[in-house]
């Protein structure tokens, strides 16, 4: 499993932006257990989630799991066995170009 330094950066905002902008820490750990869950979950079995319904996203193989308003795009990686999170983004952004 491999996250990428944008996804990386990515969760860090949410928690951050939860956290102080938001002034709710709990909500903050909660989201960031979640995340953390549903990454580790993609290891046993990465396949279960749909491709991005936009064609040429989808042509890069990117998969996306929801996780409460946010969504974990990834990547699997079968020569390699291994999957990668590209970007985990708030879903009511305008996601297909941030992707």
């Amino acid at each position: 499993m491999l996250i990428t330094p944008t996804a990386s950066k990515d969760i860090k905002d949410a928690i951050r932006y939860i956290q102080e902008d938001l002034k709710n820490p709990s909500a903050a750990n909660a989201l960031l257990e979640k995340l953390k869950q549903a990454v580790i979950s993609l290891g046993s079995f990465p396949f279960r989630h749909h491709l991005v319904a936009d064609t040429d996203i989808a042509k890069l193989s990117i998969r996306k799991i929801y996780v409460d308003n946010y969504i974990v795009f990834y990547t699997i990686y079968e020569d390699k066995a291994t999957v990668d999170i590209i970007r985990v983004l708030y879903g009511r952004r305008n996601w297909m170009n941030l992707i």
